[in-house]
């Protein structure tokens, strides 16, 4: 038995004969340190005496990847070429697969191996694999600690439920996935035109409202980097002071969680093994982050208002007729023209930065289910924009936090017009956690 097999939430077949080559496709985790999949892969391929090929694809969600991301998303890639290089293990970059694996590679395939992902796109890769590959194929749960059926067989709907569950189940999942060493270094020539690690030349980005950004850099050692920092400097502080957007003391890990720069595992040991006390940080990596990827695997709906409590859909309907005043269209929203000062500096943060401060983007999401036609209108809004500009836009985190804006993962309040029991969220809530005025201020 494999020491993976805990990992592997998706397999069938039998390795093929006539296959030289084992096949991993990297759709989420763009990493080679503690990756389950990538060492599965070369488990398999010493196993069967084959070569092991990794084939990164940009996982896309919708369709759409902006230039952001794109850049971000490359700038890992580079980083993992060079380290399959020292591994011996062959690199071949595919940009875009959302039709599946061209004849080519699967013709050559034994096996392959790729990431679990918890949305529409990832299962519709994993069906499409299936019908054109009658071979080995596993899907090994990358992105996430505890795999996600192992901790619970149905949808959690509020962090209390799922806390214990998680937590409890944590310590036996954060072995590191060191890797094989690779014995069949063969070469391996290929009929295909290879993706540029270039993103200004790929197919598949678009958008270019979402210009790329500098003040971050994708990649493992990059994250790395920012962890030591965040553990070193700010971690002993993040309880008091993660609700100020002036001081910032956050992590900003979730895009390289996003991309799969760094493994949701290493973060966890290294943040326990800090002198600091790394319990709310682990709150919100761990429990929130892996509650929205149970949330997106159980709920088919995950990207619509149907998969809201019943509570919560039926306060906003009955109040779906409630006037908006003020009332804006998307094009307004997205220029930030609002009359609101200080969500327009807010929309103008995430589409400069890419990044918003927690507490900024419950404000900015609470805004538009408020001051839309209403809220269908307002949700597929709030998660185009979210998922358009944000850098770690577009994961599970992403559709679990929009619909929270309307009640997802959270509790009846006191009734209000428009968003009914929904929680509500205005100036008064930031101020009590910062200095607004002086947050605006700066990025005029």
């Amino acid at each position: 038995m494999s020491k993976f097999e805990g990992r592997i939430s998706h397999c069938r077949g039998e390795l093929r004969s006539d296959g030289d080559t084992v096949v991993y496709w990297s759709v989420l985790a763009h990493r080679v340190a503690d990756n389950a999949a990538l060492a599965r892969a070369i488990e398999l391929a010493n196993e069967s005496g084959k070569r092991c090929l990794v084939v990164p694809s940009l996982s896309i969600h919708g369709g759409e990847l902006t230039r952001r991301q794109a850049k971000f998303a490359i700038e890992g890639l580079s980083e993992m070429k060079e380290a399959l290089k020292e591994h011996g293990i062959l690199f071949f970059f595919l940009a875009v697969c959302d039709e599946g694996l061209p004849s080519a590679l699967l013709d050559r395939a034994a096996a392959i191996v790729t990431d679990f992902g918890y949305l529409r796109h990832h299962r519709k890769q994993r069906e499409e694999l299936g019908k054109s590959f009658d071979g080995r194929i596993e899907a090994l749960e990358t992105m996430v600690c505890v795999p996600v059926a192992k901790v619970s067989d149905k949808q959690e709907y509020a962090a209390r439920t799922i806390r214990s569950k998680l937590m409890d189940r944590l310590d036996d999942w954060l072995t590191e996935a060191s890797l094989p060493t690779l014995e069949n270094r063969s070469g391996l020539r290929l009929e295909l035109e290879e993706s540029p690690l270039d993103f200004e030349k790929i197919d598949g980005v678009s958008d270019d409202k979402a210009a790329a950004v500098d003040w971050i850099e994708g990649g493992t050692e990059q994250a790395r980097s920012r962890l030591s920092s965040f553990l070193r400097s700010d971690l002993q502080h993040y309880d008091d002071d993660r609700a100020d957007a002036n001081k910032e003391n956050v992590s900003f890990l979730s895009p390289y969680l996003r991309f799969g720069h760094l493994a949701p595992t290493e973060i966890v040991s290294k943040a326990r093994a800090a002198k600091a006390d790394a319990s709310p940080f682990l709150e919100e990596l761990v429990v929130r982050r892996e509650l929205a990827c149970n949330f997106c695997h159980y709920a088919p709906s995950y990207d619509r208002l149907a998969a809201l409590p019943d509570w919560a859909r039926e306060t906003l309907d009955d109040h779906e007729g409630d006037e908006r005043d003020p009332k804006y269209g998307a094009t307004s929203l997205e220029k930030a023209k609002t009359d609101d000062g200080v969500w327009n500096a807010a929309m103008g943060e995430m589409k400069k930065r890419g990044y918003l401060h927690n507490h900024l983007r419950m404000f900015w999401g609470k805004y538009i289910a408020k001051t839309m036609r209403d809220p269908k209108t307002a949700h597929k809004t709030l998660l185009t924009l979210n998922n358009r500009y944000f850098l770690d836009g577009g994961d599970p985190n992403s559709f679990a936090n929009t619909l929270w804006v309307f009640g997802l993962h959270d509790r009846a309040f006191q009734e209000n017009d428009v968003i009914g029991k929904v929680r509500p969220m205005g100036h008064g809530a930031l101020e009590r956690q910062f200095d607004v005025d002086r947050w605006v201020e700066e990025r005029q």
